[in-house]
């Protein structure tokens, strides 16, 4: 548990009114839930030997935008674990300065080298990142060019020697496959991997060409919370 982010605890268990308190060491059967879906819950349960044993994990979190609100990481946070968070959106850089300061945050767009554009919407979480001129239109906003950064080149610039990635969390609108393609599988294989798929309906879902390029890599789906199916390497 990390101190500095449990401060409000440090002097035990308080009573704030005749029918509550709070205790630190409750702090692991919480179910508190920073995702939209309870989908960081589902990653705690999958790793409750570890956090139960207090040791300190390492995650990767793509597509990381809000630090908090919607985050499928910051409960990880909390529990003193550490990471990488990666958006492509220069603008939410001080936020994850002053709030999550342990993390490495990386403003670019991951994915196999080239050259793209970032459309910042009026509606931040609206922004998406294109490869082509053709693919924006006269009422999108802000046109900002960007180039890729390949998954293996991050890993290898921000992942400590020796430390195994526990889980990665994949948001980045579509984007994703060229993002599994651009990682070295043979030297980083996270143990977990949540990934959103949603440019397809429950129908053919399964069919997804990330699903499949996971398969094939040896991972196997154990969860769905549509659009996010969770996979883990055998």
């Amino acid at each position: 548990m990390a101190q500095n982010e449990l401060s409000f605890f440090r002097k035990g268990p308080r009573i704030l009114n005749d029918h509550f308190t709070l205790d630190p060491n409750e702090f692991l059967y919480w179910n508190l839930s920073y995702s939209m879906q309870g989908e960081d819950l589902v990653l705690r349960s999958m790793l409750k030997g570890k956090l139960k044993a207090g040791e300190i994990g390492f995650y990767v979190d793509l597509g990381s935008y809000d630090c908090r609100y919607g985050s499928n990481s910051y409960l990880f946070y909390r529990y003193g674990w550490r990471g990488i968070c990666v958006d492509v959106n220069p603008g939410i850089v001080s936020h994850y300065s002053k709030i999550r300061p342990r993390d490495v945050f990386v403003s670019a767009a991951v994915g196999e080298a080239g050259k793209g554009y970032f459309i910042k919407a009026a509606m931040e979480a609206s922004s998406r990142v294109v490869r082509a001129q053709e693919e924006i239109t006269s009422s999108d906003g802000e046109i900002i060019e960007v180039s890729f950064l390949p998954l293996d080149v991050l890993f290898n610039q921000h992942v400590p020697p020796g430390v195994e990635i526990d889980f990665m969390n994949i948001d980045i609108e579509g984007g994703e496959l060229s993002a599994l393609k651009s990682n070295n599988w043979s030297r980083y294989r996270p143990k977990i991997i949540m990934i959103e798929v949603n440019d397809l309906d429950m129908d053919n879902f399964w069919s997804a060409e990330v699903l499949r390029y996971l398969r094939d890599l040896g991972y196997k789906t154990v969860g769905v919370m549509f659009p996010n199916v969770v996979m883990i390497a055998t």
